[in-house]
């Protein structure tokens, strides 16, 4: 009797490491996706100076890698405060800046950057219905960019 219930204890550990080892993997997996769409973002609104807005090449190409990465592209998320959403993959925020040039202090140079955010999804059945953990976020910004 006593090496029955031992043995499902056993089992039972067993599992639950599994399960606790698979969703860590899963959410390292989804965090480093979302890692990596930001980071793309991020460089290609350097590249277009911050015009990827009106620019269909480069939304294109945003849908395009975050489609051949496997992020999830069907989340249903909401932006923080001050951001907007932009084709269902990311926030974004542009944030206007004034500063004097270091040649001379009387003009004034304008500038903006960027700050995006991009969301995972861990959606791990039993994890979830224990802790509440849908939704992690990933915020990167751009350099400045001189408004000419």
């Amino acid at each position: 009797m006593r090496d029955a219930l031992g043995g499902t204890v056993n089992v039972v550990i067993i599992v639950m490491f599994i399960v606790i080892a698979l969703g860590y993997i899963t959410f390292n997996i989804n965090y480093t996706k979302a890692f990596r769409v930001n980071d793309k973002i991020v460089s290609l609104y350097e590249q277009y100076k911050g015009n990827c807005l009106g620019n269909s090449s480069c939304a294109k190409q945003i849908s395009q890698y975050a489609k051949d990465l496997g992020y999830q592209t069907d989340l249903n998320f909401s932006c923080p405060s001050g951001f907007s959403k932009k084709q269902n993959i990311y926030c974004l925020k542009e944030v206007g800046v004034k500063s004097r040039s270091n040649a001379s202090y009387v003009n004034e140079i304008n500038s903006k950057y960027f700050i995006i955010v991009t969301k995972t999804k861990f959606s791990i059945p039993v994890i979830n219905y224990f802790l509440d953990l849908e939704v992690f976020s990933v915020r990167g910004s751009t350099k400045t960019i001189i408004i000419k």
